[in-house]
């Protein structure tokens, strides 16, 4: 079984094909950040309100080009034990797009995923979203990524999110 390290701890996952309509789309993504800044998202949205917004930004038709191409994901997401997605919400919500456009076709209704084995502590669960988004793991645009630094350091201080990068405080510039 795999493992992943979040600040020095080693949590196991597996490998695990599930219907996509089990997994839930995070409310807490930090793609979502300006939608909730900018009104386009209530501050307790919806599942089908996620997926609007992540669809709808401007990489979703090349994300959706990409998984036709492949037929489905070149990279398993990131799951909780609760089926909670932690990394890769833009492709689950371009597979249910893909599957609302076919309904009747099987080709988008399940997904291997990578899900943790452990429940994971809220601060992990920070950590691993600054590993993917805010560590360059995954691609995303300048002002998301500086508007989520500017969010956790305002919400946890600068000290918290120099804690969840692995770096020292004096490091992590205002």
């Amino acid at each position: 079984m795999p493992n992943l390290t979040i600040n020095g701890a080693t949590v196991p996952v597996r490998l695990v094909e599930v219907e996509l309509s089990k997994l839930r789309l995070d409310a807490e993504n930090p793609r979502l950040h300006s939608a909730y800044l900018t009104h386009a998202l209530p501050a307790q949205p919806t599942q089908k309100q996620i997926e609007a917004v992540l669809c709808a930004l401007p990489e979703s038709k090349s994300l959706t080009d990409a998984l036709i191409r492949n037929q489905g994901c070149f990279t398993a997401p990131l799951s909780s034990v609760d089926f909670r997605v932690l990394e890769g919400n833009r492709r689950v919500a371009a597979l249910r797009r893909l599957r609302a456009e076919s309904p009747r076709s099987t080709a988008w209704s399940k997904i291997t995923i990578q899900q943790l084995t452990a429940k994971l502590s809220p601060a992990h669960e920070k950590a691993i979203r600054a590993k993917y988004h805010l560590e360059g793991v995954v691609p995303w645009d300048g002002l998301s990524q500086l508007t989520e630094y500017a969010a956790l350091a305002e919400r946890d201080g600068g000290d918290k999110v120099a804690e969840m990068l692995g770096r020292l405080p004096k490091d992590v510039e205002p």
